[in-house]
């Protein structure tokens, strides 16, 4: 099966420091050359902004604006009847609902970039390359980080102002974002003294830079629907991408940093659940699951997937934290498996009872002369009729009782 023709890059971004960010740091990023510059189907593809109307015009007027426009078709689309001043996921997903509609339209593939996320460089480049290969859904695991201290580290090491590009390597951006992890992904480690109260990730430590992680619920950066009118009714991670792709075959999970890579900057103070102490448990983590995974969500649990830095992955202590990984992930989904189905047992036989006398039945005989008689049986009957039909099995009875009745007159 061949991939889709082109794409709608969606970004659903709104309020004035979301929108500083995304204009300051993430277009540039999306810029950097092995990402949209790389594409092939640029020239068929859309860059599409979802936004408040409040935010359209300084997003236009904005010089990332202009350039992302030099390099591809860009949209800016303000809806004026959506509230974006309550509920911030509902007013997301409806945002995504629309723009998933258009590019499904438009015959086009959905890309979900999120209005603060880092993408290593090539990222763009090598998700087009694994939608050439008929894949429907391209998931992949990233990190959470600081966003008041990674943001100036990551322009001052990698803007550049000439071209107004910001180019980061899958290594320096993991690198980077080690340094500066959110508590809320240092909640996910397994030996975490405060562990996660929405487990939907779970890391583990190999050496000094890298994590191995295996997780419920990854990011799906592209999704071409197998079937029409599949739209979100939730975050883009729930059950939209499961009714969206159901085939496993169709899904490519991205196992290795090296291949695509991206980061979140989330404000220091923002928080998932309560901070408390908690110590991690396959009994707490499958108690979650039950409620918050579906089939494909466990499906990617059993992925190993690498995030590391600097030095080479097989140089890691790869070996340790798979193993304990693999320890984990087997209880919690032994924990999730069906109870097996056994076959109930053969109830004893009962003891035979004696077969009950066949009873007489109304057609009887005289046999040599009067008042000698035989009855039927039902089994000899039914012998009978079988073998000669029913008109035959009536007519040669006739005779035969006519025969006899007649020979017993005459004895």
């Amino acid at each position: 099966m061949s991939g889709p023709t082109h794409f709608h890059f969606i970004t659903v971004v709104w309020g004035a420091q979301y929108v500083e960010t995304f204009l300051k740091t993430v277009v540039p990023n999306n810029l950097s050359p092995g990402n949209l510059p790389a594409l092939r189907t640029r020239d068929r593809s859309v860059y599409v902004i979802a936004t408040a109307p409040p935010d359209a015009d300084r997003i236009r007027a904005s010089a990332e604006y202009k350039r992302l426009s030099a390099c591809m078709r860009t949209e800016v689309v303000a809806f004026d009847d959506i509230d974006f001043t309550q509920n911030k996921y509902a007013a997301m997903t409806e945002c995504h609902r629309r723009t998933v509609r258009a590019a499904e339209g438009d015959g086009a593939a959905v890309v979900f970039l999120a209005p603060d996320a880092i993408w290593s460089d090539g990222s763009f480049a090598r998700l087009e390359a694994i939608a050439a290969t008929g894949k429907r859904l391209i998931a992949m695991c990233g990190l959470r980080v600081v966003r008041e201290t990674f943001a100036p580290d990551l322009l001052a090491a990698h803007f550049r102002p000439a071209d107004g590009t910001l180019t980061v390597g899958a290594r320096d951006l993991v690198r980077l974002s080690l340094r500066h992890l959110h508590p809320i992904c240092g909640q996910l480690f397994w030996d975490s003294p405060v562990f996660a109260g929405w487990p939907s990730l779970l890391f583990w430590r190999a050496g000094r830079d890298g994590i191995l992680a295996r997780c419920f619920h990854l990011h799906p950066l592209m999704v071409h629907s197998a079937h029409r009118g599949v739209v979100p009714e939730g975050t883009v991670d729930a059950d939209y991408i499961w009714l969206a792709c159901p085939d496993p075959g169709d899904v490519y999970v991205v196992g290795d940093s090296d291949e695509i890579f991206a980061c979140d900057m989330s404000p220091a103070a923002q928080n998932i659940c309560e901070f408390a102490p908690n110590t991690a448990s396959v009994e707490s983590v499958a108690a979650f699951a039950r409620q918050q995974a579906n089939e494909q969500h466990r499906r990617f649990l059993a992925h190993r997937i690498r995030l590391h830095a600097g030095i080479e992955p097989d140089a890691l202590d790869w070996g340790a934290a798979e193993a304990a990984s693999d320890a984990t992930v087997d209880a919690i989904l032994d924990l999730l498996a069906p109870p097996a189905l056994v076959a109930p047992a053969r109830p004893a036989p009962e003891p035979e009872l004696p077969a009950p006398p066949e009873p007489p039945v109304a057609v009887v005989v005289p046999v040599h002369g009067p008042g000698r008689w035989r009855f039927l049986s039902p089994r000899y009957l039914t012998r009978k009729l079988f073998e000669k039909g029913p008109r035959e099995f009536l007519w040669a009875g006739v005779r035969k009782i006519r025969r006899r009745l007649g020979s017993g007159r005459r004895g």
